[in-house]
């Protein structure tokens, strides 16, 4: 950062005003351990159908699909019995359709589980 700072010459307020700000919603959903196999395998088979214009899905830490307007990670607790969810968008708004896409997402694998 000290780098740029001296490459832009622009005070450290100034030089953070321009970094753009994407809101980030973190949710559980309750889900039994023993039920969190069968949930995340629909999450995976489901999660390009359900959140418009995915541009890239990952499969390392749960399920993870890149939107332009922002992401979503879904994920099994390793500790607890829920589902993680994790969302970016690039709006507050945006985050809470997101975040209400991917509860509703989860919530329906875990009662067809």
């Amino acid at each position: 950062m000290v780098d740029a700072l001296e490459k832009t010459g622009l005070k450290p307020s100034e030089f953070l005003a321009r970094v753009p700000v994407y809101p980030v919603i973190r949710r559980n959903v309750p889900c039994r351990n023993e039920l969190k196999p069968k949930v995340m395998a629909e999450v995976e088979a489901r999660i390009s159908e359900v959140f418009a214009g995915v541009s890239d899905v990952l499969k390392v830490d749960g399920v993870a699909a890149r939107m332009s307007d922002g992401w979503v990670l879904i994920r099994p607790s390793g500790t607890e019995p829920v589902i993680r969810i994790t969302v970016e968008g690039r709006s507050e708004e945006r985050a809470r359709e997101l975040a209400d896409e991917a509860i509703r997402l989860v919530e329906g694998a875990v009662s067809r589980a």
